[in-house]
């Protein structure tokens, strides 16, 4: 009998280790299913560009290869060591050079790199514009390269500058500049619009806070904000834009659609529609 009570008793107690192992398993499955539900509903919708801090170890997806109509780019090397001297630019030359283009420049995310960010948005803006893509000062440890918020407005100067020097016959240096950037990109695109002279902003995917005043005094006329719906920079890229129509400046918020910190497989046609905004409702 003891042993029959005994064997019982050692029945029991595994059966309830079993029980919640096999509890606790299903738990952990169903975690897993809700956590990479958005990742299934994004595969079946909107493809994303991969523009991210890891963007300089990625290459450009084969489908957004250079298209033939956008020229080859060049790189004109960093101007220097000092703190504040020009900056590594990627230049994508305008389609047609037989008239003078303004110039367009593109800000990437932190340890990123301007290839991989500005491939995407190449064939919208070298229609009409000199598209420039610095690569940051400071690199990052695992790759790619970063921004100084202290150094860079003076070093983007500098780099234009130094692009209207070299292609004097191409670049129509009086024109309204378009600024853009994406990620932290976008956040020192606001200290360098500040500074001014730019007409047009585009910030993306970034948790950023430009002043109404400061952007009017230094010259920008519209301001256009944009992130995917599941970007956690959404919400405050709303807010953002609503602060700045409040404080008297053109500005709009529109979507990228289902995807997350990243660019949309139609980011080019999103650019295009920003650059054609002239201060109406709706882009």
């Amino acid at each position: 009998m003891r042993r029959v009570r005994c064997a019982w008793a050692w029945a029991w107690g595994w059966g309830w280790r079993v029980a919640i192992v096999i509890v606790g398993g299903s738990v952990m499955a169903l975690a897993t299913w809700i956590a990479t539900t958005p990742a299934r509903t994004l595969s079946r919708g909107t493809r994303a560009i991969a523009t991210h801090d890891v963007s300089s170890r990625t290459r450009p997806p084969r489908s957004h290869a250079r298209p033939p109509s956008i020229r080859a780019p060049f790189v004109l090397p960093a101007g220097g060591s000092r703190p504040r001297a020009a900056l590594e630019l990627v230049v994508y030359p305008p389609r047609d050079a037989s008239v003078k283009r303004p110039v367009a420049l593109m800000l990437h995310g932190m340890c990123g790199a301007p290839e991989s960010t500005c491939e995407p948005i190449a064939r919208a803006l070298t229609r009409d514009h000199w598209l420039v893509c610095p690569r940051g000062p400071a690199a990052c440890e695992g790759g790619g390269a970063t921004w100084s918020m202290r150094d860079t407005p003076a070093q983007i100067e500098a780099s234009v500058g130094r692009l209207a020097a070299l292609e004097s016959a191409g670049v129509d240096a009086g024109a309204p500049r378009t600024l853009l950037g994406f990620s932290f990109g976008a956040t020192v695109a606001v200290a360098v619009a500040e500074r001014g002279p730019w007409a047009r902003v585009v910030l993306l995917g970034a948790e950023v806070h430009p002043d109404a005043y400061a952007l009017r005094r230094a010259g920008v006329q519209h301001v256009v904000l944009g992130s995917g719906d599941y970007d956690m920079m959404k919400g405050q890229m709303i807010a953002a834009s609503e602060l700045l129509r409040r404080g008297g400046m053109a500005s709009h918020f529109v979507s990228f659609g289902p995807v997350g910190h990243a660019f949309p497989s139609d980011i080019d046609a999103w650019i295009a529609r920003a650059l054609a905004w002239n201060g109406d409702e709706a882009i």
